[in-house]
């Protein structure tokens, strides 16, 4: 008598545990597609506030389409960024023109449109 209730425990214990790996393996995918997402989301951020500096710099300094040395914008206006997915920004030497990024990231997930920074 005592030997049914222990396999019908048995059996709930079998059914939850595959329950479990089930959403595991249906969550661990999502995850990563979820920190991708995130981690392009960061960099164009990023891409965005190195924007921002060499614009804040060349009206602080009127400096226009002249040369801009990396240094002059890590510190004074903008900590050094790093891609979250370990791509590297290639910083321009001077100020870039609207429609041009001023330190595009070599990740090419994380690549704009040319409509999306046309503006900046």
């Amino acid at each position: 008598m005592k030997s049914a209730p222990n396999a019908k425990r048995s059996k709930l214990l079998y059914a939850g545990l595959a329950l479990l790996i089930l959403t595991a393996a249906a969550g661990v995918p999502l995850a990563l597609k979820w920190k991708e997402g995130n981690d392009r989301a960061a960099c164009i951020m990023n891409q965005r506030n190195v924007q921002q500096a060499y614009r804040a710099y060349s009206c602080v300094n009127g400096t226009i389409g002249e040369p801009v040395d990396k240094s002059e914008i890590i510190g004074k206006y903008l900590n050094e960024p790093h891609c979250p997915s370990g791509g590297t920004y290639l910083w321009c030497s001077k100020m870039p023109p609207l429609g041009t990024l001023a330190a595009p990231c070599s990740d090419p997930k994380h690549a704009l449109p040319p409509e999306v920074i046309k503006d900046w």
